[in-house]
């Protein structure tokens, strides 16, 4: 049996907000191509402004 600690309880957490995201992009006509190439642009513009 797996023992729930804080840590597992926040990934749980997390991993369902991203189930939500991707449903709610889903909805809104968004192909999972273009969240993920959304992400990483955000992710490369945010990678650019820490140097």
């Amino acid at each position: 049996m797996v023992q729930m600690t804080e840590k597992n309880s926040l990934d749980l957490q997390l991993d369902q907000e991203w189930v939500l995201l991707i449903k709610l992009a889903k909805n809104q006509g968004l192909s999972i191509d273009y969240v993920r190439n959304f992400l990483k642009e955000k992710n490369r513009e945010v990678n650019i402004g820490q140097n």
